[in-house]
């Protein structure tokens, strides 16, 4: 084991610093923070720049210079910048993006505005909503169709990697229909839906004993997967997220969903 004792020290000690980082940089973040808990030489390296830059996404200094913020960000090491991109959203074009890190995995995140999304119907009201990301959000205030598709271009995403997207949402106080119709969620690249992806029928208001529904996420809104799909190397088109009201003999209105944007991250199985 690599942290297995022999004479005070451990096997893994007796390498050069600049050895033991190549090695740890094949493993992840979270394997190094856990590792540097219980092994003293990982611990010496755990906050080596070069270790950190490592696991920094090759565009991450770009994206960073590409932030709409109002002064360049400046940081003491590499691993701050890395916990800094983990927790603290960067926005990107225009501020109808967000860019985000895995913190366990070191692959990225985003978040998609509604502001670009092609949304169908009428009764959409555009506001400000207290703990959203984005500055304005829609809410269905009254309408028989509901529909979008939000686009997002593969070439941002980390290669070699499988990642979820998610419907980031709340229901307002007055909402109905929600509970009584599915809808259809899907995702396809371009004009070719995934192999082996179903569209998915789910209620957005489903009963409390139903298991298989919207989760409730630590910011104060609920999110459903809308499907998996996986990234190679060399595919530079887009994937698209779409949710449409499901087939169904009843005539039902919707109204009351805020939507908060589609966050796409590395998947860890569909909730």
């Amino acid at each position: 084991m690599i942290s297995q004792e022999r004479n005070g020290r451990s096997d893994i000690s007796k390498l050069p610093i600049e050895c033991i980082e190549h090695i740890m940089s094949f493993t992840s973040p979270g394997d190094v923070c856990s590792l540097s808990m219980v092994c003293r030489a990982i611990r010496d390296v755990a906050e080596s720049n070069a270790l950190w830059d490592r696991f920094m996404p090759s565009e991450g200094s770009e994206i960073i210079s590409l932030s709409i913020a109002f002064k360049p960000l400046i940081f003491e090491s590499a691993k701050q910048k890395y916990f800094y991109l983990c927790h603290k959203a960067v926005f990107l074009d225009d501020g109808f993006m967000c860019f985000t890190l895995d913190k366990q995995t070191g692959k990225r995140c985003f978040m998609i505005a509604p502001t670009v999304w092609s949304i169908l119907g009428d009764g959409w009201e555009w506001n400000f909503v207290q703990g959203a990301r984005f500055s304005l959000v829609p809410e269905l205030k009254y309408g028989p169709a509901l529909g979008f598709v939000g686009r997002m271009e593969c070439k941002l995403l980390s290669p070699q990697t499988t990642y979820a997207a998610y419907l980031v949402f709340k229901l307002a106080d007055c909402s109905y229909g929600f509970e009584a119709i599915p809808v259809e969620l899907s995702i396809y690249f371009d004009d070719r839906e995934l192999d082996g992806v179903k569209r998915r029928r789910v209620l957005l208001d489903p009963p409390e004993d139903m298991l298989m529904g919207p989760q409730e996420r630590p910011d104060g809104w609920k999110e459903i997967s809308m499907g998996q799909f996986f990234i190679g190397h060399q595919y530079n088109g887009a994937i698209h997220c779409c949710l449409k009201k499901a087939k169904s003999i009843y005539e039902t209105r919707f109204c009351g969903i805020i939507i908060n944007g589609i966050e796409i991250r590395p998947s860890r199985g569909l909730r």
